[in-house]
């Protein structure tokens, strides 16, 4: 009888404790949100099998007090048989054990259909778990596509930004060194024009003085014949007033009239010499 008790309470706590690991289950099923962790699978898995043998145990120790029941059954029947046969009912004996059996069958039944109705309870978590982290995998996957596409979009904007700015910072260069090359050529076209409208003068003006120079030279060219020819004059002028003074040495009056005028003559026509030549 004390075996019996035993094993009771030992079905007792074995069932005590697949009740709270069952209810840890639920608890964390309610509490858990749409982004569970394959750590989270795992321990509610480790506490499903848990939970399961605990139940295994308790369906156990529930036979064994059965065996044991029917045991003690038998053996108070045959001493109860021995002892007072006079006084029992095999009848109601027999009837009294199949009703015990009828109802711990119906237990251990009713047990094993728990078990069969959990263990597809536990089948149906375990392939929702599996399809929800095979869920997450594609998603992460998915994820991990539309993030590597991302950053092949990104990286190609950015080569195509960059090719952009190189040919526009090649264009403006090019605008500016045709714009340089024009400013050059007219800058270059201005001075050459200058430069030959500023020799333009200069030729004119160096040709308008040899020109200068030349009517001068010729000029005093002309004045110096023109001195030479009046030189003669009155060198021939001066021979006369010679012969007039041998005349007015000889004493004629005329003659030393005509060496006084020719002499005024001459001293008025060498001071506009000297004037001219100054």
């Amino acid at each position: 009888m004390d075996v019996l008790v035993d094993t009771l309470k030992q079905a007792q706590q074995a069932v005590l404790h697949a009740q709270h690991d069952l209810i840890t289950i639920r608890q964390q099923q309610r509490d858990d949100s749409v982004f569970a962790s394959s750590l989270d699978c795992k321990d509610l898995l480790s506490l499903q099998l848990r939970s399961q043998s605990k139940q295994e145990d308790a369906i156990q120790y529930l036979e064994d007090g059965v065996k044991l029941l029917c045991h003690l059954v038998k053996d108070f029947s045959l001493q109860h048989n021995v002892g007072e046969s006079s006084y029992a009912n095999p009848e109601e004996e027999q009837t009294a054990m199949c009703a015990v059996k009828k109802a711990m069958r119906r237990y251990v039944e009713g047990q094993r259909n728990l078990q069969v109705e959990w263990e597809e309870k536990l089948r149906e978590q375990i392939s929702a778990s599996n399809a929800f982290i095979i869920f997450l995998r594609n998603s992460m996957v998915s994820f991990a596509q539309q993030a590597f596409m991302r950053r092949q979009k990104a990286r190609v904007l950015q080569c195509w930004r960059l090719k952009a700015f190189r040919m526009r910072s090649l264009r403006e260069r090019s605008s500016i060194t045709r714009g340089l090359g024009k400013m050059r050529t007219i800058v270059a076209k201005s001075y050459a024009s200058v430069k030959e409208r500023s020799d333009l003068r200069v030729r004119c003006f160096y040709r308008w003085r040899v020109r200068y120079i030349y009517a001068m030279n010729a000029r005093s060219e002309a004045e110096k014949v023109e001195l030479k020819t009046e030189l003669r004059r009155l060198e021939m002028e001066a021979e006369k007033h010679v012969k007039l003074v041998d005349e007015l040495n000889c004493g004629k009056e005329e003659a030393e009239r005509r060496l006084r005028c020719g002499q005024q003559e001459q001293k008025k026509e060498l001071t506009r010499l000297k004037a001219v030549m100054n």
